[in-house]
């Protein structure tokens, strides 16, 4: 499905909002996470079938959505309030629509606390990586009670110093590893570029040697799934090329990602 974006009056801000499906489709609302947008969801609306009506907002601050003042005593309420009064704008969704909300990061939290104060709006909860329905910081019940009283290894209490004097300089450069664009680029963009640095193998099933060639099979694979023979092998005496109909395809081991240097070792 492709996207539209549209702008709305609620909750007494503007909202911009991306819609995609049909008004009657099965009601789908994405929240995005922290530094953000709905950006963030197109590479997943482009693959939802379009028997889905999707509404993907951007929240308050972020995107093209209106920057207005955010009530941290209130946790994610003033998030979530905005998010609701989506719910009853003419032409997003179908009236008394109760979708299924996804949201991810500081969405998952927007989703809970929705979900908290509007039980009635809520068809189910699809979350990744959520955080606190109250805030970033760790909380154990539905009253928000901290998990420690001085909310100890939550939150920014292990963001990298020099990350933060940067942020708070508006630092756009892209030198220094702990600058602003460097460490929150990769968590948060909707498309990450894959490593040129993979496997290279041949495939399974080689053309047959010419005549008169004599070669070492290669041993079988005690693996479930097929895996290529080892580089060097007697069998890999032909250049690779496509697999043929049935044959399995050479692999490639994930390969670990560096900790963000956003990010120090010890709590500060």
């Amino acid at each position: 499905m492709e996207s539209a974006q549209h702008v709305v009056s609620a909750n007494g801000i503007t909202q911009a909002v991306r819609v995609a499906g049909p008004p009657e489709g099965v009601p789908v609302l994405l929240v995005h996470g922290n530094v953000s947008s709905a950006a963030f969801w197109e590479p997943l609306i482009r693959r939802l079938p379009a028997t889905l009506r999707v509404v993907a907002p951007d929240l308050r601050g972020y995107g093209d959505t209106q920057t207005a003042p955010v009530d941290a005593t209130r946790g994610l309420g003033d998030f979530a309030d905005d998010v609701a009064a989506l719910l009853d704008v003419p032409g997003l969704f179908a009236p008394g629509a109760r979708p299924v909300v996804v949201g991810h990061s500081l969405g998952g939290g927007v989703a809970m606390r929705l979900l908290v104060d509007h039980p009635d709006r809520v068809a189910a909860l699809l979350l990744e990586a959520p955080v606190s329905p109250y805030g970033f910081g760790g909380t154990r019940d539905v009253h928000g009670t901290p998990t420690t009283p001085d909310f100890a290894g939550t939150g920014g209490g292990t963001a990298n110093p020099d990350f933060v004097a940067r942020l708070a300089a508006k630092d756009r450069g892209e030198d220094a590893p702990t600058g602003p664009r460097n460490v929150l680029r990769p968590p948060t963009s909707p498309t990450r570029r894959r490593s040129a640095r993979t496997r290279s193998c041949c495939w399974t099933a080689p053309s047959p040697p010419p005549p008169g060639t004599t070669t070492t099979p290669a041993r079988p694979s005690r693996r479930r799934t097929g895996r290529a023979p080892r580089r060097g092998s007697a069998a890999c005496s032909t250049p690779s090329r496509p697999p043929t109909s049935g044959s399995p395809t050479s692999w490639s081991p994930s390969r670990p990602r560096p900790r963000s240097p956003g990010y120090a070792a010890t709590p500060t």
